[in-house]
């Protein structure tokens, strides 16, 4: 933006009205794209928060599955972990059984 200043033969400083006139159009135009820029700026800004939202919201769903997920996974290795345990036994026990078997028909194992 520029104003200019017009000098007249009798040496005082006159405005030139064309210059001003120009000058402030110029300004209004850029005080209305700043003002488009400014709403385009917050319709984004709107839809970006209403993202974030939904996004926090899916986090927060997210988390909880992977919570339960978390508390599966311990419950089965749990259970794992008895079932193991009962198949060591088991094996043991059928160990015992077939050592049993095999020293009673065996001859080579004193009573």
């Amino acid at each position: 933006m520029a104003f200019f200043v017009v000098r007249t033969e009798d040496s005082s400083d006159d405005i030139d009205p064309d210059a001003v006139k120009s000058s402030l159009s110029e300004l209004l135009q850029n005080l209305k794209e700043s003002e488009r820029k400014k709403e385009e700026s917050l319709v984004k800004l709107d839809s970006l928060q209403s993202a974030m939202t939904h996004l926090e919201e899916e986090r927060a769903v997210l988390d909880v599955k992977l919570r339960d997920v978390h508390l599966e996974m311990n419950g089965l290795r749990d259970q794992k972990r008895l079932l193991e345990e009962r198949l060591n036994s088991a094996e043991t026990a059928l160990t015992l059984q077939v050592s049993e078997k095999y020293c009673n028909f065996c001859s080579k194992c004193p009573d």
